[in-house]
């Protein structure tokens, strides 16, 4: 019985340290940044949330709290850049070329600009946000898509075999640029689940050395002409693929990508090294 009790006191001591453990890890994480030694351990209630901040370079997950500007894709004539960072003041230093950026805001912050795509293609500007400098540059070629989507089944699986992509297309468009992510349907004829994607660019103007990089969910395979350069198909996560191309009287730019289900990219840049 002594024994018993000992342990039942032990346990409970544990778990109200462990409690007041918690109490003040929360407590220190509401404090102002500048009475905090290191990062909180729980967020405070300004950090930025939400899947629009969810940001994965090629290097890996991009920390909320550090200041990052972020281009989204094109729409339309409307262009969005994103300044992501921590309830942080930034303002324009220079701007070289494309739309006009405005001179300052804090960051999280949305900037909507109205672009064309050769517009969007000479962007170069740099913010200052605290004492960090950042400057983004476009450096991705302006590329037309024309993007076909089709449905598949077990019995046409794009894995098995390229039968999906023989049949009739649920939708045809083109693209200023082949990029899209989400957790429903990137167009308004194709379902948000097993569905497969056909896109093409004409790239006979383009010569030298380039980088193509895609980032997919589910598979992805990129093709210069009849070269395949990026191969993984199989279901996945989203995922960056790079390739190191030299192009030279080359002529189609071919890119596949399968969905199976949950969330969904397709997100393709050719950047000139």
């Amino acid at each position: 019985y002594v024994l018993l009790e000992f342990r039942y006191r032990i346990k409970a001591v544990g778990a109200f340290v462990v409690g007041i453990g918690f109490i003040a890890m929360g407590a220190a994480s509401l404090l102002p940044y500048r009475y905090q030694t290191a990062e909180p351990l729980v967020p405070a209630l300004k950090t930025p949330r939400g899947r629009r901040i969810l940001v994965v370079d090629e290097w890996g997950p991009v920390d909320p709290h550090a200041t990052k500007i972020v281009a989204r894709p094109l729409r339309g004539a409307q262009q969005t850049i994103e300044i992501l960072g921590a309830a942080k003041p930034w303002s324009l230093l220079r701007q070289l070329g494309g739309p006009p950026v405005k001179a300052a805001g804090n960051a999280p912050e949305l900037l909507r600009l109205t672009s064309t795509p050769e517009q969007w293609a000479k962007i170069d500007f740099a913010i200052k946000a605290g004492e960090t400098e950042i400057q983004y540059k476009n450096s991705a070629v302006a590329l037309q898509w024309d993007v076909s989507f089709f449905a598949w089944d077990k019995a046409n699986d794009p894995r098995n075999g390229l039968s999906a992509f023989d049949s009739k297309p649920l939708a045809r468009t083109t693209m200023p640029q082949l990029w899209f992510g989400t957790n429903g349907s990137p167009q308004k004829e194709v379902p948000a689940d097993y569905f497969a994607t056909r896109a093409t660019a004409d790239i006979s103007q383009l010569n030298g050395d380039y980088e193509i990089s895609v980032t997919a969910d589910d598979g992805v395979r990129v093709f210069v002409d009849d070269k395949i350069v990026i191969d993984e198909w199989h279901y996945q996560g989203p995922t960056n693929f790079r390739a190191r191309v030299k192009l030279a009287n080359t002529k189609v730019l071919r890119v596949e990508h399968f969905e199976i289900d949950g969330y969904t990219a397709l997100q393709v840049r050719v950047i000139r090294k």
